[in-house]
C-alpha cells in the first residue's frame, strides 16, 4: 500500500466553502445578497455536525476526493496542515498526512461488538494522534463475524465514501449495530441511514447493487490473510510507507489486537522526527 503516489492539495481547499451534498443549496462564493432578512436559514448538512463527529469534523477531503465527490470542506483550526481525508488507489479509506512518519491500520467487521466498543478508543486515536498530522489511519474492512451483515454495511460504508462520508457512515453503522443489532444491516435500512446523512439515495442505491465495493473488501479481505489477522479489531503499524507492518505487542512481546490508546501514542511519539 505504497502512499508516495498520493496527490493532495489541502491549500486549494482552504479557499473553498462549505458546499452540501445533493440538498438542492446554492453557494454564493461571489459576495451577492445571501440570504434575505426574514428568510429562514438552510439546515446545516448533517455530515458537518462537530458534536456528533467530532474526531473528523473539518478534515478535508484531498483533492481528487473533493472533486470526485463534490464535498468540499474546509479545515478547522486544530487541523494540521496536510491532514486530508480519502481513498488510496486499492479502495482502503484513509485519514491524517500522507507524509506522516507512521501509518496504523484498523482491521475491523462492522457485526463485531467489540469493534464497535473499540470505536471511541480509534476516535480518540484520531483525535489527537491525526488531527495533529503525527500519523495517517487507514481502516479495513472484514466480514468474517457478520458474514453477509457485514459484506452489506462494509459496501454501504465504501458507498458513502464514494460521496466523501465514509468516515462519518462508518460511526453510523456501529450505532446500529450497537442499539439494534447486525440483523439490521439491511439495503432498505442503510439506504435510510444515507438519506439521513443528506446523501443521493440514487447513487448510494447504485454503488450498493454494483461489484466495485465488492472487489474491495475481497483486496482488505486478502491482506488481512496476508498479515495474519486473526482477530477483531485489530491495529497494526508501518514505519516504512506501508512496505511492512507490524503488529503491536505486549511487555512479554505477544500481540496485542485491541491496542489502546497510550499504548498508540507511545509509539507514535516515538516515531516523530
Amino acid at each position: 500500500m505504497k502512499l508516495r503516489n498520493l496527490i493532495y492539495l489541502p491549500c486549494v481547499l482552504a479557499l473553498l466553502s462549505c458546499s452540501f451534498l445533493n440538498i438542492g443549496m446554492d453557494s454564493d462564493l461571489g459576495g451577492g445578497s445571501g440570504v434575505e432578512v426574514g428568510e429562514p436559514a438552510a439546515a446545516q448538512n448533517p455530515l458537518d455536525d462537530a458534536s456528533r463527529y467530532s474526531a473528523f469534523a473539518g478534515i478535508p477531503l484531498d483533492v481528487d476526493a473533493a472533486s470526485a465527490t463534490g464535498r468540499f470542506i474546509v479545515s478547522a483550526p486544530d487541523v494540521a496542515p496536510g491532514v486530508v481525508r480519502g481513498v488510496l488507489e486499492d479502495g482502503t479509506p484513509y485519514i491524517g498526512n500522507p507524509d506522516a512518519p507512521i501509518i496504523l491500520a484498523e482491521y475491523s467487521d462492522f457485526s463485531c461488538p467489540h469493534c464497535a466498543d473499540y470505536a471511541p478508543e480509534a476516535e480518540r486515536i484520531i483525535t489527537e494522534m491525526v488531527r495533529t498530522g503525527q500519523a495517517l489511519y487507514t481502516f479495513n474492512i472484514l466480514t468474517f463475524v457478520g458474514g453477509e451483515y457485514s459484506q452489506t454495511a462494509g459496501k454501504a460504508a465504501l458507498c458513502a465514501g464514494e460521496q466523501g462520508a465514509f468516515w462519518e457512515y462508518r460511526s453510523e453503522l456501529y450505532t446500529i449495530q450497537s442499539r439494534e443489532s447486525r440483523q439490521e444491516f439491511t439495503q432498505d435500512r442503510l439506504i435510510e441511514k444515507a438519506i439521513e446523512l443528506g446523501l443521493n439515495p440514487e447513487s448510494f442505491q447504485a454503488c450498493l447493487d454494483a461489484d466495485a465495493q465488492t472487489q474491495v473488501i475481497q483486496q482488505m479481505e486478502q491482506r488481512r490473510n496476508d498479515l495474519g489477522v486473526n482477530a477483531v479489531p485489530t491495529l497494526v503499524y508501518s514505519t516504512d510507507s506501508g512496505d511492512s507492518w507490524q503488529f503491536f505487542t505486549n511487555s512479554s512481546g505477544d500481540q496485542v489486537t485491541r491496542t489502546s490508546f497510550n499504548e498508540v501514542k507511545a509509539l507514535i511519539e516515538s516515531v516523530q522526527p
